[in-house]
């Protein structure tokens, strides 16, 4: 099945790094925003979906804590989240970027808009 990747920046004006990056890396704050239970233990992380779908993913967190990927373990391709900062404003970008199958790419594009909005209420900010 033909895979298609995607990239989404979202900016974070006004954000703190500490709550977003909270939100981003650990399992309660992706609990909070991504419609799941998240639980981790040696670099494995379970999402528990609301359909009762469980995947796994090894997770991966960059040394400068900006970057944090998740590869799926019981199928193709992945997600990560990079935290950017402008020297200029102080201000935040959140980029995801994975890949799907071509069919789902509309509708995970779709799920990922909506959680994000959700994760942007839940630090109190606005999308800009």
């Amino acid at each position: 099945m033909a895979h298609r990747e995607y990239k989404l920046e979202y900016s974070l004006e006004r954000a703190s790094f500490a709550p977003l990056w909270n939100m981003l890396s650990t399992d309660e704050g992706l609990s909070r925003w991504m419609d799941c239970q998240v639980c981790s233990s040696n670099g494995i992380t379970r999402f528990q979906w609301s359909f009762n779908e469980i995947d796994e993913a090894h997770v991966q967190i960059s040394v400068d804590k900006k970057t944090v990927r998740f590869r799926w373990l019981n199928k193709d391709g992945g997600f990560s989240f990079e935290v950017t900062d402008s020297e200029l404003t102080k201000d935040f970008t959140l980029i995801i970027k994975g890949d799907c199958d071509e069919e789902d790419y509309e509708s995970d594009i779709f799920i990922w808009e909506k959680q994000v909005e959700r994760l942007i209420h839940l630090l109190g900010l606005h999308l800009s």
